[in-house]
Order: structure tokens, then sequence, then C-alpha cells
């Protein structure tokens, strides 16, 4: 970092850069990314022939996922990234656009945080509130994202105390009366729509196994992507790279099936069994050999787990009671038998589910492709819409818990309690010296509540 921020010959080759406008871009990357290194690093990218001295700066530290020892970048990262770079975007606490004069007046300092401001601001109490009740419309305005996604939901929820402060109309309720309102309705059902849309592209693009064997897997990547960004623009609230990030996710599967069947047709491999998987399989067709198969493998988990908790250490088999000893072999016995049961139902379950499959033809076949994605899709997708109105009313709720007791109704209950405790003190008994001490604390709870 000692280019960026340093002095000596290293200031000197970075003021001839930025004067003669080398520097395009920096961007700083995450803590982490590379094995055995927390080195925070940075990418600067040089252009000639610019026709300005401007440099964008993009901090971009905080876009990662964390990966065991390692963080790990999305895909959704580096698009966010790449699109800010391509568009030359300003975005509050991720990226800005600072021209030459600025950074000359910053004596060439390169350093991120010098133009960005990532930090987020702590929470604050307004004075006013505190006191007496309402809460700052400043605070409520901090959620206009949601007003502007749905309308007609603030008048519903927020009454205006006077120019400054509002309240809630029914704190006890705002997660119903959210829930149940149509512009939360309407809301949500644009991420249904983005749904059907990224099921009617696949659904256009890979009709029939024809159509799927003439594809370029990596192109129709690319062409999910832009057709995802032209569709989930006008949804706010919501970042779209995170809603990206679900949908990549479920296209990762997309992608491992298609090279599945493309292997299959090469080999002339008639069978599906690769590709449409049990659990999708056993809830379509098999519901009930499929949930028993699922209880059976709950019920070994749960033995299992109870087998770890007691069972000893080699050097400490002593150690266990009698009782335990008989509940160790009871458990083990059972897991025994209950493996053994569900080995038997999976062979019957795959023989079930091979002659099924062996029966499907191929317009039956993608029906299912579809379906299976279309499901995957819908889960993940419609999860985060539902994650981000919860996570919108679980701010709101704090908020109203935040002023919902003043400062003054506060020292009243300290009061109330002070005269109560007093009042049960003159009835205790004591010798003379418990007296004094009992008058003494009486006198001086008494005084408190005379401030």
């Amino acid at each position: 970092m000692e280019f960026y921020l340093g002095g000596g010959s290293e200031a000197k080759i970075r003021q001839k850069l930025i004067e003669n406008g080398y520097i395009d871009t920096i961007i700083g990357l995450p803590a982490g990314i590379f094995f055995r290194t927390g080195i925070a690093t940075i990418i600067m990218v040089l252009r000639k022939n610019r026709i300005n001295r401007d440099i964008q700066f993009i901090d971009a530290s905080k876009l990662f996922t964390k990966d065991s020892s390692t963080n790990r970048m999305e895909a959704s990262h580096i698009r966010k990234i790449v699109d800010t770079y391509i568009n030359k975007l300003d975005v509050e606490k991720f990226a800005k656009v600072v021209s030459y004069e600025q950074i000359k007046e910053n004596d060439f300092n390169l350093n991120i945080s010098r133009y960005i401001d990532s930090f987020e601001k702590e929470d604050f109490h307004d004075l006013y509130a505190s006191l007496h009740g309402g809460i700052p419309n400043s605070e409520i305005n901090k959620f206009k994202l949601l007003w502007d996604s749905m309308p007609n939901l603030k008048q519903s929820l927020i009454k205006p105390i006077d120019n400054q402060y509002s309240d809630f109309i029914d704190k006890n309720n705002i997660y119903q009366n959210i829930i149940e309102h149509n512009d939360t309705k309407i809301y949500l059902q644009k991420y249904t729509d983005i749904v059907n849309n990224l099921n009617e592209f696949l659904s256009s693009k890979l009709t029939n196994l024809q159509s799927i064997k003439n594809i370029n897997i990596e192109n129709l990547a690319d062409e999910f992507d832009n057709f995802f960004f032209n569709h989930a623009a006008e949804i706010k609230i919501v970042d779209k790279y995170d809603l990206y990030q679900q949908a990549i996710n479920i296209f990762k599967t997309i992608k491992n099936d298609l090279y599945a069947i493309l292997a299959n047709i090469e080999q002339k491999n008639n069978s599906y069994d690769n590709v449409l998987d049990n659990d999708f399989i056993g809830k379509k067709y098999f519901t009930d050999e499929w949930n028993q198969i699922s209880a059976l493998k709950a019920d070994i988990e749960e033995k299992t787990s109870r087998i770890k908790e007691i069972e000893p250490d080699k050097k400490a088999k002593d150690t266990l009671t009698e009782e335990e000893q008989n509940e160790l072999k009871q458990l083990q016995s059972e897991e025994k038998a209950l493996k053994t049961n569900l080995k038997t139902l999976e062979r019957n379950f795959d023989d079930k589910k091979a002659s099924k499959i062996s029966t499907l033809n191929e317009t039956q076949f993608i029906e299912l492709l579809h379906m299976k994605w279309s499901e995957a899709l819908s889960k993940s997708i419609l999860d985060k819409g539902n994650d981000i109105v919860n996570n919108e009313i679980a701010k709101l709720e704090k908020l109203a818990q935040k002023y919902d007791v003043t400062l003054s109704q506060i020292n009243d209950q300290i009061k109330d309690n002070e005269n109560e405790l007093i009042q049960m003190l003159k009835e205790l008994e004591g010798d003379e010296y418990d007296m004094k001490g009992i008058n003494e604390l009486i006198n001086l709870l008494g005084k408190n509540n005379e401030k």
C-alpha cells in the first residue's frame, strides 16, 4: 500500500501517473480473498489517451462471502464491480468518480477511504422523542425506498403529530398490517413476475433435446444474465445484485443439468437418472415413500447425535453409569435397525425411480426438467422477496419500540417502585441498629421522590 499512501519515490511516481491521466480506476478488494494471506489488495486500472484526469474509486472491501479460512467473491459481487466500472457510476458508500482537482488537493493521496465513506453511522436517539414520545420524521424518512415501493403503506401505518414528529397508528400489529396490505402483495408479485419471465426465457431456449444439443451453454449463461437484469431493475429495496446471486445459484444447477444431458446424448445414454434427482422425483411421484425415507433419515440423525453425546472416549469407557451403558446399547441397536430399514427403502425407491424415468418420453422429460428449474427459481427468488419484506418489518418494529417508553415514564416508574419499597421497608422489624439503617434508607428514598 506504500505506493498509494507513502512519500518519497512512490509519491513522485503516483503524482506523475495522476497528472498524465493514466489512472482510470482503483478498486479496493476484500481482505483474505487469497489463500494464506489476509492482506487487502487493490486493482488499479491504467489507461492511456483518456479525455480527463478524474479517477473512479470503488470500495468493494465488503463484497465477499465467508468461506472457511478465506473470503470468496461471488458472481454478483464481480458483476456489481464491472457494471459500476463500465458505467462510471457514483454509488453511495461504494463508488465515486473524483475530480483531478480534489485528488490534487489531497496531495495525490489514493487511499479509497479518503474519498468514499463506507462506514455505517451509529444509531442515535432523538432527545425530544426520548422525553415526550413520538418518532422523528427524519427516522421515518429513512424508509424512503419502502414508501416509494408501497405508496399507500405509509399512511396506513403512520399518523403525523406535527411537522417534525409522527407515530405508528397501531404499534402492536405492524407485522400483520404490512403483510396483509395490498401494496405488499403487489410488491411481492414483482418477484413472481421475475420467476415467470425467467421460466419463459428458459422454455423458449430449451424446447427439446435437439435445442439443448445445439445450444452454447456459456452463451446461454450470458443471455440469462442480461435477461435477468433487464427484468429486475424496477424492484426497489432489494439490491438487484443480491437477487441476481439467488438466480445465478440456480443457473449453476441448470448448467450442470445441461452438461449432463449433453454427455448422455454423446454416450447414447437415454437415462435421465443423473438429471432428475431423488428429491424432485420423490416429491413428484412417490410422496409417501420419499416422506418415509426423509423421516427415517431424521430418526437416524437424532439417534446418532444422542450416541455421540453419551458415547465416551476410548480411555474413559468405565465412566459411564449402568443406566447410560444400557441406553447406549439400546440406541446403537435402534440405529443399526433404522439404517438397515433405510437401505431397503432406498433400494425400493431407486427401482421405482428408474422404472418411472424409463417410461418418460422426450416431451415429458423436458416438462419435468423445466418444472425442476422453475421450483428452484421460485423458492430462491420468492424467499428473497419475503426476506426483504420481513427485514423492513423488523426495522419498523424496532423503531416503534425505540421511543415507546419515554424517559418521563421511566422516571415515574422508578418513583412508583421506590414508594412501594418504602412501604415494604416500613413493615420490617429489627433491633436498634437495623431500624436505624432501614430508616436512613427510607429517608434517602423519600428524598429521591421529592426531587
